[in-house]
């Protein structure tokens, strides 16, 4: 039982909880409230790729290729990177940075990493790159023929510079 001190307790309490701050706790109660269904668990019915996804990913694939192509005499990096290896050490981190914020204008789902994961989906490299820029110049190597196999172009930067500093370095004792 509860007596008078107590029930005047309550009632001060409750005084708080006006009709906006009752809505307010309802309203986050009801975003917050799942309901789980322990009876009737999902069932997996398959395992791995939609056959689907093979062939978005080709699809995304071939339309970098081609956008890539299209644009190679328009867009400086391009025409760098197409030509002979000696004019590829006059591309510049601005030239990969316009070259991506133009692809991401013109055509958002050939971003770089976009195109990097159907890559995965077909299994023809390995982890993601570690940024955007590295992903675009490694995609733009592979479809232009430069580089059989995608890696991300860290990796063929650090590896360049070891056989550079083994090479150097060889004739010192």
């Amino acid at each position: 039982m509860v007596d008078e001190r107590q029930s005047v307790l309550i009632e001060s309490a409750a005084e708080v909880f006006t009709g906006e701050l009752n809505e307010f706790v309802e309203n986050v109660r009801k975003s917050l409230y799942q309901i789980i269904d322990n009876i009737n668990p999902d069932k997996v019915t398959k395992i791995g790729w939609s056959e689907d996804e093979a062939v978005r990913a080709n699809a995304l694939i071939s339309d970098f290729a081609e956008w890539i192509a299209s644009h190679r005499d328009e867009i400086t990096a391009l025409q760098i990177l197409y030509s002979q290896p000696y004019r590829r050490r006059e591309l510049t981190y601005a030239m990969i940075r316009d070259l991506n914020e133009i692809l991401k204008t013109e055509r958002p789902t050939l971003v770089p990493l976009n195109v990097w994961q159907a890559y995965q989906q077909l299994n023809e490299t390995d982890k993601n790159p570690k940024t955007e820029l590295t992903a675009l110049v490694a995609l733009i190597r592979k479809v232009s023929g430069i580089d059989e196999r995608l890696t991300d172009y860290i990796k063929t930067i650090d590896r360049n510079f070891q056989i550079w500093v083994f090479g150097n370095q060889s004739g010192q004792v």
